[in-house]
This record gives C-alpha cells, sequence and structure tokens, in this order.
C-alpha cells in the first residue's frame, strides 16, 4: 500500500492561507495554480516536491495536468516565485517549505512511535525498551499561538528575499488603509487587483519609498472621497501621481546657483529640509503638480513654510 493511499489528505489551514502576507498579494488565478501544485506535491515522492513519476514536470506538461496554457502557467509561476510563495531545490525543483516540513516531522514521529514513543522519555543507556513506568517530564507550557504565524516565523526564505517581498506588501496595504480612512470599511477591497504587486515591485526598484506611496494614495483618496467618487481599484491608477511625487522628493535644490553638491554640509541640510517639507506637503494632500511648481523648499524660514502650507491644504491650491 503506497503512502498516499495510507493518508489521501493533507492539513490546510483556511485562516493561514488568506492571511499569508506572501500568497495574499498573488492573483485569484496565482493562487490556484498553487493549490493545484500543492495536491500534486502531496501525491510525489518525496512528498513536497513538484515531481511526476520523480521527474520534474515541464510548464506544458503541467498545464496538461491543471487545465491551463503553457504561457500562462509561465507567467502564474513567475508571479508566485516573485512572491516567495515556493522554493527551489538546488536541482532547480519547485518545493512546499511548509508541506516538506510536516513530511520530515511526520516522519521523525513514526520512527519514535516504533522505539516506544517520544525518544526524550527513553532510557539514554542504549535499551530501546518501552517507556512503561518511566515519570513523566514536566509538561511545557502551551502555546496558544495561531499555526498560520508560527509558520510564517519558520519559513526558510533568506532574509533578503523575504525584505523583498515584504515591501510590496507593505506598498499595497497601504493603499488598503488609505481606502478604509476616506471610504470607510465597507469600500474595503476584498482582494489586492492582480496588476498591484508588478506596479508596487516596479516603484520600489526604482527607489520610490513606501512613505512617498502612502503619502499620494492618502491625498487622492481623500480629494476623491471628498468629490463623492468610487474609491480607485489598483496601484496602477496612481502610477502617474507617485513618480512624479518621486520626482519631488528626490530633487536636491542647489544654494547659490549651480549644481547640488552633497559634501557641502550647507547644500546637505538645505536639501534635507527640503525633501522633509516635501513629504509633509504631500501628506497634507497638496497635489504634486503645486509641490514641485514651489521650487525650493528648503529656503524658507520656518514661519514661512508653515504658513504657506496650512494656506496650500486649505483649499488655496484649488
Amino acid at each position: 500500500m503506497t503512502e498516499t493511499a495510507i493518508r489521501p489528505w493533507f492539513k490546510f489551514y483556511p485562516n493561514a492561507w488568506r492571511s499569508d502576507e506572501l500568497l495574499r498579494p498573488c492573483s485569484i488565478a496565482a493562487r490556484g495554480l498553487w493549490i493545484e501544485m500543492l495536491c500534486l506535491m502531496h501525491k510525489a515522492a518525496p512528498r513536497g516536491y513538484l515531481l511526476i513519476n520523480g521527474e520534474p514536470p515541464t510548464e506544458t506538461h503541467l498545464g496538461d495536468l491543471v487545465g491551463v496554457p503553457t504561457e500562462q502557467i509561465s507567467e502564474l509561476l513567475r508571479e508566485l516565485e516573485s512572491a516567495g510563495t515556493f522554493s527551489r531545490s538546488r536541482a532547480g525543483v519547485i518545493f512546499s517549505r511548509r508541506m516538506v516540513r510536516e513530511e520530515k516531522k511526520s516522519r521523525e514521529a513514526v520512527k519514535n512511535g516504533k522505539k516506544g514513543g517520544n525518544p526524550s522519555l527513553c532510557e539514554t543507556t542504549g535499551n530501546s525498551e518501552g517507556v512503561k513506568g518511566q515519570d513523566k517530564p514536566p509538561l511545557k507550557p502551551k502555546r496558544t499561538e495561531d499555526r498560520g504565524q508560527k509558520d510564517k516565523r519558520d519559513n526558510s526564505l533568506p532574509v533578503a528575499a523575504r525584505d523583498a517581498a515584504a515591501g510590496p506588501v507593505e506598498v499595497i496595504q497601504a493603499l488598503d488603509a488609505a481606502i478604509v480612512t476616506h471610504f470607510g470599511p465597507g469600500q474595503a477591497r476584498a482582494w489586492p487587483h492582480a496588476t498591484d504587486r508588478l506596479f508596487a515591485e516596479r516603484w520600489l526598484a526604482e527607489g520610490i519609498s513606501v512613505e512617498v506611496c502612502r503619502a499620494v494614495f492618502d491625498a487622492a483618496c481623500g480629494r476623491k472621497a471628498k468629490a463623492g467618487a468610487r474609491p480607485p481599484g489598483m496601484l496602477k491608477y496612481f502610477d502617474a501621481a507617485v513618480r512624479e511625487a518621486a520626482k519631488t522628493v528626490a530633487a536636491r535644490p542647489a544654494v547659490g546657483g549651480g549644481g547640488y553638491d552633497p559634501a557641502d554640509p550647507v547644500q546637505r541640510r538645505r536639501a534635507d529640509i527640503h525633501a522633509e517639507r516635501v513629504k509633509a506637503l504631500l501628506a497634507a494632500k497638496v497635489p504634486p503638480a503645486i509641490v514641485v511648481a514651489g521650487g525650493d523648499w528648503g529656503a524658507m524660514a520656518d514661519d514661512a513654510f508653515r504658513a504657506k502650507m496650512a494656506e496650500m491644504s486649505g483649499g488655496g491650491h484649488a
């Protein structure tokens, strides 16, 4: 009898699935492919690896197995891999980190059971007899953490990969927060748009910070809510505004003419003040075009800047 005949199921935690920060931003098509891949990996030997009769399937073969065209399979696999959903072995075989861990634990439990139970309770003299009659160790405090949360902390992604995956998620969450803040919880998106991760990754790769994105989202959602319009449904809507705001924040005005010299402490301090004030203006919902037209914000005295900011954010720029 085969192992899959003995165990025709695998553990599935709905809460962990729906709250997984690496999987949630993926499109519904990519998530559908992933659950199909999990089913195939459950039947594979070794369990947890995407193998068919001991060999990794080609994209065409995988498409035939799940009923998806090859060109779409390629795109969905790239989406899942860029999100850090699965890993690859040194041979390039796709595998599920969680399923591999669970299989290892299962095999250890079976092995320990044949020896009489928990190996920590057995004699250390080499006697492999059962543990009947021995004192039990004190019970460990019961852990109440959510299984899904535990799985996230234990994942085997390198730190750099986890950080790269978390950045786009933070951008997407910033939009969701802005929508809820200005339109109310009833207008919250059920899921991110399929293209959200693409735009978030593109912005971050170009050096645009999450803070700039958040300021643009908040300003735009505030204006749309005030106008009675519907909330934006995707990051693509903000592409031009985010890029314009990023150019404004990145601007480094020169002191006394000429180019910006980062070695000059006076210019560097003034440029830093300019960048901080630009962020404050964007957060106050001043349109990026107006902020750009303002020129060198670092040259203003504090009182003058506060007065100008109050005027602009209060509607003086309309």
